[in-house]
């Protein structure tokens, strides 16, 4: 499954650590819903386009519950009651890693701890301060590396199928696939400490021979 977000606004500019913020969702490349948040921390509201992206958002809330039910130290580390809960939050978690990507306020341990949580078992992807997805994974990455031959499958799965589907202009944002794997596949990580390191501006990293995407 492949939860999108995008068409990102924050009204304020990046000069606040938890700003309001607005945009767009998809789930498997159809219009969901839009969602706002009037920072300070409060709770992102999810706003359903019609009666099937609220279905499309309900499983998509339910299947991300599932990946982190399966982490036995989830529930006390993310601190979700409920599936919807634990969709918001990680709609929350990635707008502000996009934010913080395009130069926006310091790191906050909550968001980053999500960051983490979701990471493990999904490819994190996206234009940074403009978009981002998440596509799910059916084991975590770290089981994805377990073994020589694991790490050779997941190579090919990133080279043959989730480069060739990697929209133009997007960047892997996971901290934790080595760099030698996304090199092998045609991919390139973002800097060690993309919050301090990562340019404000967009470049495209990922490059067909004679073409820029």
């Amino acid at each position: 499954m492949e939860i999108s977000i995008n068409k990102l606004y924050f009204p304020t500019g990046p000069d606040e650590e938890v700003p309001p913020f607005t945009g767009e969702l998809s789930i498997n490349g159809k219009d969901a819903g839009h969602f706002e948040n009037m920072g300070a921390r409060n709770a992102t509201m999810i706003f359903p386009i019609d009666e099937g992206g609220k279905i499309r958002i309900a499983g998509a809330a339910h299947l991300l519950a599932l990946h982190h039910d399966m982490n036995e130290d989830s529930k006390k580390t993310l601190a979700v009651p409920s599936p919807m809960q634990a969709f918001t939050s990680q709609i929350e978690a990635l707008t502000l890693f996009q934010y913080h990507l395009m130069g926006g306020g310091s790191q906050t341990n909550e968001y980053a701890d999500l960051m983490d949580k979701l990471e493990e078992k999904a490819l994190i992807h996206g234009i940074p301060g403009k978009e981002c997805s998440v596509f799910l994974l059916d084991r975590s990455v770290e089981q994805l590396m377990g073994t020589p031959k694991d790490v050779a499958w997941f190579t090919d799965f990133l080279r043959f199928y989730f480069h060739r589907k990697l929209p133009p202009l997007h960047e892997v944002f996971n901290s934790n696939i080595p760099e030698s794997i996304l090199t092998n596949a045609g991919l390139k990580p973002l800097p060690q400490d993309p919050f301090t390191d990562y340019p404000k501006w967009c470049r495209n990293r990922n490059k067909k021979k004679g073409q820029n995407l």
